[in-house]
């Protein structure tokens, strides 16, 4: 069973390479993180959200963009907003994602690309692993990509950074 040490150990090591606002949103993420391990695949979401939030931006894998469209839909199905450290066993770093009815949704990395799924450290979508912060919505509503024209994380601005 994976314990959640090998983001957390990812966020710790970031904290002491890194200045400014990216080493303060990693020691937020390591002071506010909460562990999460798995994601369900979209088709738990109601269908209306998952045609909703692609329709706004169809084809895109930019997690930022596809975690802030699908959280704007947080005032009709409770979807919210998280961005953090993700670990999908060929990937480790700075993610973004959603939390429906407390479990993690992944629009990004649900469908891991054919060429990577034979790769002997890739996990089963069950076994990711996710430390991160929520990010309000109120605040994800009016920072997200609609109104900025901008894919980029919330939480540097969130912190007063941005």
């Amino acid at each position: 069973m994976l314990t959640g040490e090998t983001v957390k150990e990812y966020a710790e090591k970031m904290v002491a390479m890194s200045s400014g606002i990216l080493k303060q949103s990693y020691e937020y993420i390591l002071q506010c993180g909460e562990y999460f391990e798995g994601a369900l695949p979209s088709t738990v979401l109601p269908r209306g959200a998952l045609v909703r939030a692609l329709s706004r931006g169809k084809g895109k894998k930019w997690c930022f963009y596809n975690a802030q469209m699908l959280a704007l839909l947080h005032p009709i199905w409770g979807i919210e907003y998280y961005e953090g450290v993700a670990d999908n066993g060929i990937f480790i770093g700075i993610h973004a994602w959603n939390l429906y009815q407390g479990k993690v949704i992944d629009l990004t990395w649900e469908d891991i690309p054919r060429e990577f799924r034979d790769l002997p450290d890739v996990r089963p979508l069950e076994k990711f692993q996710y430390f991160g912060v929520k990010i309000p919505y109120e605040f994800a509503r009016t920072h997200n990509f609609v109104h900025t024209r901008r894919v980029q994380p919330l939480l540097f601005e969130y912190l007063g950074g941005g």
